[in-house]
C-alpha cells in the first residue's frame, strides 16, 4: 500500500458507572434508590451517557437520586467520600484508578444487562436524546 495517509486515529472510550466494592451492587439496576450522578455541568455529554446506561439497565432517570456535579473530579471524590453511590466515568483514567487505590476495598464498575442493554436500544436513546437536547 503505497501512498497511504492516515485519515483518523480512533480507539475505545470506555463508559461505566463506578461504586465502591463493598456496596453489594453489580449491574445499574441495583442503583433504583441510589445517590448517582446523572449530569455534569461542564461535560453534557457525559452526562447523556450516564443517563443512556441507566436506561440500558432498565432504571429511567427520575428511579435514582439524580445528582450534577461539575465534573469527572467532582463525582470520583464523592464516591471515595461516601457521599454518591455511584458516578459514571471512563475506564482505566487516572481518576478511577485512585479513587480505587484511595477507597478500602476499592471500587467496581457495574454490569449493564436485560432488555434494553443492547446496540439498538442505545442507538436509538442517543439519537433521541441528541435531538431533544441543545449540545
Amino acid at each position: 500500500m503505497t501512498n497511504m495517509r492516515v485519515l483518523a486515529r480512533l480507539w475505545p472510550l470506555r463508559h461505566a458507572f463506578a461504586v465502591r466494592a463493598d456496596s453489594g451492587m453489580t449491574e445499574v439496576s441495583d442503583l433504583a434508590g441510589k445517590r448517582v450522578v446523572t449530569a455534569l455541568s461542564s461535560q453534557a455529554a457525559t452526562g447523556r451517557g450516564n443517563e443512556a446506561m441507566l436506561t440500558a439497565g432498565g432504571l429511567a432517570t427520575d428511579a435514582v437520586q439524580g445528582v450534577t456535579v461539575s465534573g469527572l473530579s467532582q463525582g470520583m471524590d464523592g464516591l471515595t467520600e461516601g457521599t454518591l453511590d455511584a458516578n459514571g466515568i471512563t475506564v482505566g483514567i487516572p481518576l478511577p484508578q485512585q479513587a480505587n487505590a484511595t477507597i478500602p476495598g476499592g471500587i467496581r464498575y457495574l454490569s449493564i444487562t436485560g432488555a434494553a442493554a443492547t446496540d439498538a436500544a442505545i442507538t436509538s436513546y442517543t439519537a433521541a436524546s441528541i435531538a431533544q437536547s441543545d449540545i
